[in-house]
């Protein structure tokens, strides 16, 4: 394939395969985006350019299913599990092999199948009764469970089909009959005919040829006495948790700081547990209820109330009239001390109820300390008001002093601006002082330099001409033509050095400007000497500094008041806080002990109420059982 010119490098092959040719251009298109970004381009067509040739690149890709690295993952093992010893089997044996073929050939081929295939994973399923399910594989090898549903209704009706079949010969009845016909009458679409036919059949179940109701008499008798047990238990087990709970809320009372002392607390609690008329009201309603059931369970009335009416249907919706006896004076004893005691047991549980309403409601009520803590808390909180009113008046005269500050400084700046302008001035003198000096100092020197240099010629000079004079005196009359001459010529030279002298010792122009320059430049710096001296002892300047330092001092004390006032703001609100907390603490623990008070009043009650509702139920589905069965009896 022949790469286009605008993506040919040069030196390479102009024929490449189509993945050789697509990734040398998407390497242009990347280096042409790089240039391009460098100089703050358009990238849009070179990014849709690039999208293109990666999504053309990727359909050149050849990629395997994973199937076939899986099938070449692992060499050929005998050992792979293929059954037997895990209650599986390989589901392939059958398709390999047939019943009769040869050993050998059925070896050869389940080892050329552990070639070709590994295990993946394991899948298991049971179920019991109607059971479906589908096992899939996927694309990998991986089993999985498709659906699975799993009936065991037909494995339940068996189960109850026989345990009816057995008891209906026992009471001389057609108990399986009357569940099947119970069954076709569930049924909605049967005509009215048919309904009226199966109900004629069930009737005919129920009623038997001389059923044998001894045994449900038994059982009758055995759960009515259970249920007057757990009766009786109900009822002196309530008469026991309620003494116990007063004990029961005073130790839940002792463990709750109220933020008073324990001595005022306990007389709280004494006076409001102080003989509960609630307690006395339900402890005598049990105490009559307990002695009706006494009476009730003695030998001859309870033989008198469990005779058995056949012609009786027995009602499973109200425990206190469940049997009808033979004996109208004795069923009056027995059901009137049930009905009392069941009575007697939700009257009790309503005065407890009353009793914790009554208990919560004095708990939470705002009492003096509440009130008091309120007090302070309310107290705290109009202090905290008073504080930021004379935080917010000191800060006002904090700013107050510094913007007085701010002004005093103005004007001082202001004032001072002259000053700072005559002292650039003076300063600007006395460089020019300094420098007149040094200039001065300098052909000074230069002179001095020249008068020492000339002071020493002379000096030459002058030994020269007393070396001659000395050469004539000492010849005399015989001194040569030499000795006059150099005589003379020493004497000249002296004169001509010393007249060269006294012209150096008279001071030169240069000096004499450099000294006029200097004096004119100590005059000036001692006028404006004089000017700075004048202004900075001007009145006005003397008042601005006098001003400053009165606003700062003023400052220094208006933010002292302002950091005290600050002070107090922050005691002012841990105090309130203290006061706030010590006011949540007391509705909190008051809070809390009405809740210890509920949940000991509502254990009790929880309690009792489970109990009775479990001996309700309980007495109820035997009773509704011995009716079904006695086919109504």
């Amino acid at each position: 394939m022949p790469i286009p010119k605008t993506f040919r490098f040069s030196g390479g092959s102009t024929v490449k395969t189509q993945r050789d040719v697509l990734d040398d251009v998407i390497a242009q298109l990347q280096l042409q985006r790089l240039e391009a970004a460098s100089r703050a381009g358009d990238l849009t067509a070179l990014n849709k350019a690039l999208e293109l040739a990666y999504e053309q690149r990727g359909g050149l890709a050849y990629l395997r299913p994973a199937s076939a690295y899986l099938r070449n993952a692992f060499a050929n093992t005998s050992i792979q599990d293929s059954g037997g010893s895990t209650n599986c089997r390989n589901l392939l044996f059958s398709i390999f092999c047939e019943d009769g073929s040869d050993g050998a050939i059925r070896d050869t081929k389940l080892e050329i199948d552990k070639q070709f295939w590994q295990t993946i994973n394991t899948i298991k399923v049971r179920g019991g009764g109607a059971t479906d399910f589908a096992i899939v594989k996927d694309d990998v090898g991986n089993w999985y469970v498709k659906g699975l549903s799993s009936n065991p209704e037909s494995i339940i009706k068996s189960a109850q089909s026989l345990a009816l079949f057995n008891m209906g010969s026992k009471v001389n009845l057609d108990l399986l009959g009357q569940v099947e016909t119970r069954r076709k009458l569930a049924n909605l679409d049967i005509s009215d005919s048919n309904r009226k036919t199966l109900k004629d059949e069930l009737k005919e179940q129920q009623s038997g040829s001389g059923a044998n109701t001894a045994g449900l008499k038994k059982v009758l008798d055995k759960y009515h006495k259970e249920y007057v047990s757990s009766t009786t238990t109900d009822v002196d087990g309530l008469i026991g948790k309620l003494d116990q709970l007063t004990n029961d809320i005073t130790a839940a009372w002792q463990d709750i700081n109220f933020g008073e002392t324990n001595n005022t607390n306990l007389t709280k609690l004494k006076t409001l547990l102080a003989n509960p008329t609630e307690l006395v009201t339900a402890k005598s309603t049990l105490d009559s209820a307990k002695s009706d059931l006494a009476k009730a369970a003695e030998p001859a009335v309870q033989a008198s109330n469990t005779t058995l009416v056949p012609t009786q249907k027995i009602t499973a919706t109200d425990p206190a009239k469940d049997v009808v006896p033979a004996s109208n004076t004795a069923k009056i004893d027995i059901e009137t001390a049930k009905a009392n005691a069941s009575n007697a047991i939700v009257k009790s549980l309503i005065e407890v109820r009353n009793m914790r309403s009554r208990l919560v409601k004095a708990i939470i009520q705002d009492d003096s300390f509440i009130a008091t803590q309120r007090q302070t808390y309310d107290d705290a909180k109009i202090k905290i008001d008073a504080e930021i009113v004379t935080v917010d008046q000191k800060k006002k005269e904090w700013e107050g002093a510094d913007a007085k500050v701010t002004k005093a400084q103005a004007l001082l700046d202001v004032l001072n601006e002259a000053v700072d302008k005559q002292k650039i001035e003076l300063e600007k003198a006395k460089q020019d002082l300094i420098t007149a000096q040094e200039e001065l100092s300098k052909v000074r020197s230069a002179q001095e330099t020249k008068v020492n240099n000339q002071r020493t010629v002379l000096d030459n000079a002058v030994t020269r001409k007393n070396k001659a004079q000395a050469a004539v005196n000492a010849a005399g009359a015989n001194a040569t033509t030499a000795e006059t001459l150099e005589l003379t010529t020493a004497t000249n030279e002296l004169n001509t050095e010393a007249t060269k002298l006294a012209g150096m010792l008279i001071p030169s122009t240069e000096v004499t400007d450099k000294t006029r320059a200097k004096d004119t430049a100590q005059t000036i710096q001692a006028a404006q000497q004089t000017i700075l001296d004048n202004l900075t002892a001007s009145p006005d300047i003397k008042s601005a500094g006098d001003n400053l330092v009165t606003a700062k001092r003023e400052l220094t004390a208006a933010k002292n008041k302002l950091d005290e006032a600050n002070d107090n703001l922050v005691k002012s609100r841990t105090a309130a806080k203290k006061a706030e907390d010590a006011y949540t603490l007391a509705k909190s623990n008051r809070l809390a002990a009405a809740r210890k008070v509920t949940l000991s009043a509502n254990s009790l009650i929880e309690t009792t109420a489970a109990n009775r509702l479990e001996a309700v139920k309980a007495y109820e589905v035997a009773i509704g059982f011995v009716g079904q069965t006695a086919g109504g009896q």
